[in-house]
């Protein structure tokens, strides 16, 4: 059996989404209803758009280029990155129709399973990544092989999601997000102190439980606080949020990689390796502690 990447090329998997996206477009047109908010009348959002993409880009360049460039270019480039999400932050506060709208945050309730999400879904990108190039680059494994071993954590997010709401409607959604991010903990550890098999493929079958709970429960949790007019701008806020931050913790996560893996020509991937997987206990114990001390016991239905 041979793999689409071995066969043609890794790119090929992009064009896969093509018809994906055609059948989700069609089926999101004629399916979906609307949510929208009649108070927001107005362009769209461009200032916003361009400084949010510049900003993102840069940091994200200028983080993957510490291995390889001096000291004053990367750092230039992040400065200025950092400089346009600063931007960023002060436009949208002023513009009536913001493609991230961060008034949001003053909502308590919002702004904690957004934080604990984030996170979450950070921790799950990085975990992805690094046990691939394990996987790829330490044990050699070819992609098909690769992939085969990933169905364990595929398996697990399709039984998650298929028994999430019985267990929502048991835990709660604050408490099941914190559970979710209790097991990524738990499977970051796993993963650190001994990332060799069976170990690892046991890891990936909890870690689908941990991340795709940790995943839906921030959203919905998030949400369901507030008004109808309101959800649409806050799933939108919330996605991109926690799309963007998993990114850039990826091209952190690769920068380490590089770092610790001494020579480029002979780079030793398993340190780097190593440390994403801390890197992602950090985050997640991050999320929970602020899960916890941010979203009230007792959430409101929701606030306008």
């Amino acid at each position: 059996m041979v793999s689409l990447t071995e066969e043609l090329s890794w790119r090929w998997v992009f064009f896969i989404n093509l018809p994906i996206a055609v059948v989700a477009f069609i089926a999101v047109t004629n399916c979906a209803n609307e949510s929208r908010d009649p108070e927001t009348k107005g362009g769209m959002d461009i200032a916003g758009i361009l400084l949010l993409l510049s900003g993102l880009a840069l940091l994200a360049v200028g983080i993957a280029g510490i291995p390889h460039w001096p000291t004053a270019e990367w750092l230039t480039m992040t400065l200025v990155g950092l400089a346009c999400l600063i931007a960023f932050i002060f436009v949208e506060l002023r513009v009536k129709v913001p493609i991230i709208d961060l008034r949001m945050l003053g909502n308590r309730t919002f702004a904690g399973y957004l934080v604990g999400g984030t996170l979450s879904n950070s921790c799950w990108c990085i975990l992805i990544f690094a046990t691939t190039m394990y996987l790829q680059k330490v044990v050699k494994d070819d992609a098909m092989a690769t992939g085969f071993i990933f169905l364990f954590m595929s398996a697990s997010v399709a039984t998650a999601s298929f028994i999430g709401p019985m267990v929502q409607r048991k835990l709660g959604t604050r408490h099941l997000l914190l559970l979710a991010l209790v097991i990524q903990t738990l499977v970051c550890v796993a993963f650190w102190i001994n990332h060799a098999q069976p170990w690892l493929s046991i890891a990936l079958l909890c870690a689908g439980f941990g991340c795709a709970w940790g995943w839906s429960m921030s959203q919905a949790g998030g949400i369901m606080t507030l008004p109808p007019n309101k959800v649409g701008l806050a799933a939108g806020t919330m996605l991109t949020v926690m799309i963007m931050i998993g990114n850039l913790a990826v091209v952190v996560s690769a920068t380490l990689i590089e770092v610790l893996g001494g020579s480029t020509d002979t780079i030793n991937y398993e340190p780097g390796v190593s440390a994403t997987y801390v890197l992602g206990i950090g985050m997640v114990v991050v999320g929970f502690i602020a899960t916890l001390l941010i979203v009230p016991t007792t959430a409101p239905a929701h606030t306008d």
